[in-house]
């Protein structure tokens, strides 16, 4: 049975698209999936795009071509987001009133 890769947060998530080029360990994070599913993913976005004649640096992949990849709804990804970081605000003031 596959193990199951741990789910990321939304706000990791934004973090981690936030930097221009991303590593396998920045894939894995995005995609909530394992090392090697991340390292195919990396390398089908890094072969398309030096096969188009892109440089790129060794071992990263620009994040703006994960995220069209993966295709990930930015927008959606930062409403919940901060929906996340609304709730754990209120409940952390319920707590300390």
């Amino acid at each position: 049975m596959p193990r199951q890769a741990k789910r990321s947060e939304p706000k990791e998530i934004l973090r981690t698209l936030n930097k221009l080029w991303l590593n396998t360990e920045d894939i894995r994070i995005v995609a909530s999936v394992g090392v090697d599913r991340a390292r195919e993913i990396k390398n089908t976005i890094s072969e398309q795009l030096l096969n188009d004649g892109w440089y790129l640096p060794t071992g990263m992949v620009p994040s703006a071509k994960v995220v069209e990849y993966l295709k990930i709804d930015l927008k959606y990804l930062e409403k919940i987001s901060s929906k996340v970081t609304e709730r754990v605000d209120k409940s952390e003031t319920k707590t300390v009133s």
